[in-house]
């Protein structure tokens, strides 16, 4: 990991933990560790990796140095991942874990607590439109602005965790590109047609064409720097 990545992964302790933990608006994965626990020093540059990537807001937390917030949410042993959702643990994993496993885990619980999760204000829900097999040629082939389809399914897990994030580049980038959602289990052969198949699948159409396609659940800035990308390679 770079010296300079170094700051993306912030310290926090028993005079700063409600302030950038328990009132913070973000979500929040806690790392309780300790400076001579050798599993902690393992995944300590995922979760820089992870920190800089923007999937979460992460913090480590010294559990010697601060034993009553380590007693407060029951940390017994380390390295101990908690996830924090306005102020309340929504997840928590013991011991120590590879990159995939720890984005896999994030990923999972973030979707799994959907109903008291608040990513994104609700009243924002509305910037990404559904379409399928009747209102397709409308709403993206012959649309006169750049489409980003998003192809997805309710019981996909990466889908549910990226939703948030094209909702808030729909609302961001609006003048720029134009953001739909098209279920595959009810449209099929919307799926067949553009040849998708891992989900979630993104797609920039352009003029009825597809300019771009992005697979998997990925960061918000890597996305955004895909969009960019591909309009102006496209263009």
């Amino acid at each position: 990991m770079p010296q300079s990545a170094e700051t993306s992964l912030r310290s926090v302790n028993a005079g700063n933990f409600n302030l950038e933990v328990g009132e913070s608006k973000k979500i929040v994965l806690v790392d309780f560790y300790s400076d001579w626990c050798d599993a902690c020093k393992v995944i300590a540059p995922i979760l820089e990796k992870i920190a800089g990537e923007g999937i979460v807001k992460v913090v480590k937390l010294n559990v010697d140095e601060n034993p009553e917030l380590a007693s407060q949410f029951g940390v017994v042993e380390i390295p101990d991942l908690k996830i924090f959702n306005v102020g309340k643990v929504v997840d928590t994993f013991l011991g120590e874990i590879s990159e995939p496993d720890i984005v896999d885990w994030l990923y999972r619980a973030i979707a799994d607590w959907s109903p008291p999760l608040k990513i994104m204000p609700q009243s924002a829900k509305t910037s990404v439109k559904a379409v399928n097999a009747t209102n397709f040629d409308l709403e993206v082939v012959e649309s006169t602005k750049i489409v980003l389809v998003a192809f997805s399914s309710p019981g996909c897990t990466p889908c549910k965790a990226i939703a948030p994030i094209l909702e808030e580049i729909a609302g961001e980038m609006k003048g720029i590109i134009k953001v739909v959602t098209l279920n595959v289990d009810e449209d099929p052969e919307l799926r067949v047609q553009f040849g998708v198949r891992p989900i979630p699948t993104l797609k920039i159409f352009d003029s009825g064409k597809v300019a771009g396609t992005f697979i998997g659940a990925k960061p918000k800035s890597v996305i955004v720097d895909w969009i960019y990308q591909t309009i102006a390679d496209w263009s």
